[in-house]
């Protein structure tokens, strides 16, 4: 008798476990993407693994070093050529959150000579521009106010034949707008739009300056951004000193 009710007390409790593993597998196969969180999905491997890797350098940054902070078209750009010391902060795929996700771990932004931002292409298929521009003034806001500071404006892109950019462009073009009206708000900020020097006269990138896929810059098209951030740069050396005149009448 004994034996039947243990029995049966095994079977009833498989039965029960059972139906919950079921009903748990069905309630992540029928969870809508939204109820993710969000910042798993947005803050990838990569992001995570590079950040790592920034954290380590952070402590050796030597005084005085320009630093770069953006995505892929950070990564991949030749910062030694721009300026020296320099240090390249981008992380391919990276968005205006996660740059806003990881500022607190650089200490070094505060003897920086110079920070220059590039970031915001990609948040363009997970956020509108009134979210980003939010992203964008507490991006700000976490910046040093005693460095001088260059926000690049979005780099244009090629639609032609790259359905998935299409009407990249015009967003763009109106962010930039009011990306550059942001940043006259800050008295250590300056904003470089260097679009001009990159399009077609339609206005999209031209074939020569791509990668290919109508979006990363090649080597020619880093050249012309290389030149134009040297120039930049030499033009906020002198606010440096005249950000660090007004904090001591301050």
């Amino acid at each position: 008798m004994r034996k039947n009710v243990k029995l049966a007390y095994l079977v009833c409790l498989h039965v029960i476990l059972g139906i919950l593993l079921i009903k748990s597998n069905l309630g992540q196969q029928l969870l809508p993407e939204g109820a993710l969180n969000f910042s798993q999905r947005e803050l990838t491997d990569h992001y995570h693994r590079m950040l790592r890797f920034h954290k380590r350098m952070d402590g050796n940054i030597l005084d005085g070093s320009a630093i770069f902070i953006g995505d892929s078209l950070t990564q991949g750009l030749n910062v030694s050529s721009i300026a020296m010391p320099a240090v390249n902060y981008g992380i391919g795929g990276d968005t205006t959150f996660g740059v806003l996700q990881r500022l607190t771990n650089y200490q070094s932004l505060s003897k920086a000579s110079v920070i220059i931002v590039t970031i915001g292409i990609n948040d363009f298929n997970l956020r509108s521009n009134t979210e980003m521009l939010e992203n964008y003034k507490q991006i700000f806001q976490r910046l040093p106010a005693n460095v001088p500071v260059i926000i690049n404006a979005l780099l244009p892109v090629n639609e032609n034949g790259h359905h998935w950019l299409k009407g990249f462009n015009h967003r763009i073009i109106a962010l930039n707008m009011q990306l550059q009206a942001l940043t006259s708000h800050y008295n250590n900020f300056v904003f470089l739009n260097i679009s001009s020097h990159l399009v077609d006269p339609s206005g999209h990138l031209k074939p020569e300056f791509h990668s290919g896929d109508g979006l990363h810059l090649n080597s020619k098209a880093n050249a012309v951004w290389i030149h134009l951030l040297r120039e930049k740069i030499i033009q906020v050396k002198n606010m440096k000193a005249s950000i660090k005149n007004e904090s001591q009448v301050q």
